[in-house]
């Protein structure tokens, strides 16, 4: 939008159609390496709440279906020629754009859930399965 010059406040976030949290994990698995050691664990919204993990802060895409950002309509800038492109690419040049980044930028991430809580919820997930 800002390079099309077209004037007035739009609503530019995509994706065009929403997605799921599946489909937008395997779109960012997508630009990644092979190699990598990545699996998904689908967890209850409801347990994950209980383990005092939060929408937003450590689980930054996490939001319900009735969250006000749900709402937003980016109608207005698809009538104005709001194009989108495949969420892989954009994942692998949001990296590439971190990885310029000064060591102590990439250090200072506060998003996302830390490595013991995930493997501390993971661990009380198993517990409970195996209940």
């Amino acid at each position: 939008m800002a390079e099309s010059g077209a004037p007035g406040t739009y609503n530019a976030a995509g994706p065009r159609a929403r997605l799921s949290m599946a489909e937008q994990l395997y779109g960012i698995r997508a630009a990644l390496s092979g190699n990598l050691d990545l699996r998904f664990h689908w967890l209850p919204a409801a347990f994950l709440a209980d383990q005092g993990v939060s929408a937003w802060q450590e689980m930054t895409t996490w939001f319900g279906v009735n969250d006000p950002v749900s709402a937003v309509s980016i109608e207005r800038a698809v009538a104005a020629g709001l194009a989108f492109r495949p969420l892989a690419e954009t994942t692998r040049e949001t990296l590439a754009w971190f990885r310029e980044q000064p060591a102590e930028r990439q250090a200072g991430l506060r998003a996302g859930l830390a490595a013991d809580k995930e493997a501390a919820v993971l661990a009380a997930w198993r517990a409970h399965v195996a209940g």
